[in-house]
């Protein structure tokens, strides 16, 4: 403060208190006006950083209050649902009212779908925003793309599942030779049919082939038509529409035939097929359309196909248990795989083969195999095939206390399985 007269300066002195009390007033008023402006431009920066993480997402996001008024929807939602963000419908108009009402049953707390939307199916996630007092304020609803979800699912199991011709291990002609066929079949998109014994690698040769083929970048699906009730296999291999039958999906659901349609399907013990059903399924492969279970739209379908058996089929044919067209349809390549007595050497190799790996799994340092146990490998008949010496191999390395695996622990679990079966000479000398 200054004066510039007498009287103005013995005024200022008399009321020096008020006007110290009113210099530090404006102070903190002026302080607080440039507080609340730089929180505004926070405020403002946050609600730009929010906005633009939420429009970054690759999942469609919807913000409303609770009088259900829409605050808020971000890029991927608006471009999938071909949304106005100025202009912006109501939620239940976005959702549909049975959607809008299957989350009014949950509260707008928790997960529904998929639900259909503009063509896109959706998993919704619905989360209130809680204040400190428990109390809710408004809602987030993350839309997530079904179809993107199941194909990160596909992708994943599809690495995590990933078999190529280099995991079929063993060098006996036999087995070569299976290996050539399938290596030459592979490129070519014709039905394959694996004939063989249970546990001779049928699947793994059946994968093998799809990772060879054009469609090694779509789906994978193994089914095998002995293990599902006959009652189910339709709707497995077809799927069904909502309300079809009882404990069926509100929502229906999709078949094998349509989920792999661009990809390989494995239609694991075929001749285990009830012979009403092979009748749609030869349908479904000569039309390339398929109809679900309670529907009456046809659906086109175009899956590869590889078959398998450990059954007969000529015999079954002559019986009248599998249909012959069917036969020639799925057997376009047929290719045999040995059962591992006739594969000779294989035997150590893949023994050895799953020493290491065992060895690896159960952190032991087990070298190899005695001599004696190796002949009693090599003699054994395997009713089980490359599972059971697996099985053996794995038992051996649990209950094994030294560095080499002698003939104990191996013919020990010989005899809890069954007794073991010494080959002829004849087949002996086959090795």
């Amino acid at each position: 403060m200054c004066a510039f007269d007498e009287r103005v300066k013995n005024y200022l002195l008399s009321n020096q208190g008020d006007f110290l009390n009113l210099q530090n007033q404006l102070s903190h008023i002026i302080s607080t006006i440039l507080n609340e402006k730089d929180i505004g431009i926070q405020l403002q920066y946050r609600s730009a950083e929010l906005i633009t993480l939420i429009n970054s997402l690759n999942e469609g996001i919807i913000i409303f209050n609770k009088n259900k008024k829409i605050l808020n929807t971000n890029k991927c939602l608006n471009e999938k649902l071909a949304l106005n963000p100025d202009k912006l419908p109501s939620i239940e108009k976005i959702l549909g009212r049975e959607t809008f009402q299957a989350l009014e049953k949950i509260d707008f707390s928790g997960e529904i779908g998929p639900v259909s939307l503009n063509g896109f199916n959706f998993i919704i996630n619905s989360n209130p925003i809680k204040l400190n007092d428990g109390s809710k304020k408004d809602t987030i609803l993350t839309l997530t793309d079904f179809n993107k979800m199941k194909e990160s699912v596909f992708r994943s199991e599809k690495d995590k599942n990933l078999i190529t011709f280099d995991d079929i291990v063993g060098e006996s002609e036999a087995l070569v030779y299976a290996r050539q066929q399938a290596i030459q079949v592979a490129e070519k998109d014709v039905s394959v049919m694996l004939i063989g014994e249970t546990g001779t690698g049928k699947e793994i040769f059946a994968r093998a082939i799809h990772t060879l083929s054009h469609r090694k970048n779509d789906i994978f699906i193994p089914i095998n038509c002995g293990a599902i009730p006959e009652s189910l296999i339709e709707s497995e291999l077809f799927g069904y529409e909502k309300g079809s039958f009882t404990g069926a999906s509100s929502t229906g659901k999709k078949g094998k035939f349509e989920i792999a349609s661009q990809g390989t399907l494995f239609l694991d013990e075929i001749g285990d097929l009830d012979f009403s059903m092979q009748v749609k399924l030869l349908r479904a492969l000569e039309e390339k359309e398929i109809t679900r279970v309670g529907g009456t739209t046809t659906i086109k379908v175009n899956p590869r196909i590889i078959s398998a058996t450990h059954r007969d089929i000529q015999s079954m044919i002559q019986k009248n248990t599998f249909r012959r067209d069917l036969y020639y349809r799925l057997n376009v390549v047929p290719i045999y795989i040995p059962p591992l007595r006739e594969r000779g050497f294989d035997i150590i190799i893949l023994a050895r083969h799953f020493l290491y790996h065992f060895s690896k799994v159960y952190k032991k340092n087990i070298l190899g195999f005695t001599r004696e146990c190796e002949r009693f490998l090599m003699n054994y008949s395997y009713p089980g095939n490359i599972r059971e010496l697996r099985n053996l191999i794995e038992y051996a390395i649990i209950f094994e206390e030294d560095d080499i695996i002698g003939i104990e622990n191996i013919s020990k679990k010989v005899k809890i399985n069954g007794e073991a079966k010494i080959l002829s000479l004849a087949e002996m000398t086959k090795k």
